[in-house]
């Protein structure tokens, strides 16, 4: 359900699969919270696995972004499917996180 993966010295990549609602939610949350936690400069979160997401979900990343940015750090959202991408949009999300449609 996550992986994480090192790109570099100050950005890491959390890729998920599955739907981002219910239980799992609170997984993606712990997930995200250790990765709040750590030095990287960049968290990137790479979407293209997720099927379905929820509004929860999207407020961690937004709590995630807001926290971060107090930092001068940043989180970014790499790889989505459409359906994601719709809800992603529909809740403003890209007006405040960098959205890339391409994997990493």
């Amino acid at each position: 359900m996550f992986k994480t993966n090192k790109v570099s010295a100050h950005e890491i990549v959390l890729l998920i699969s599955g739907s981002m609602t219910g239980e799992s939610v609170s997984l993606f949350e712990r997930a995200l919270d250790s990765l709040q936690k750590s030095s990287y400069r960049t968290i990137t979160l790479d979407l293209s696995n997720v099927v379905d997401v929820s509004s929860m979900f999207v407020g961690h990343i937004l709590h995630c972004h807001k926290f971060l940015a107090t930092e001068n750090r940043t989180i970014r959202i790499c790889g989505y499917q459409d359906s994601v991408g719709e809800i992603l949009k529909l809740l403003n999300v890209n007006n405040s996180i960098h959205m890339e449609k391409d994997p990493i």
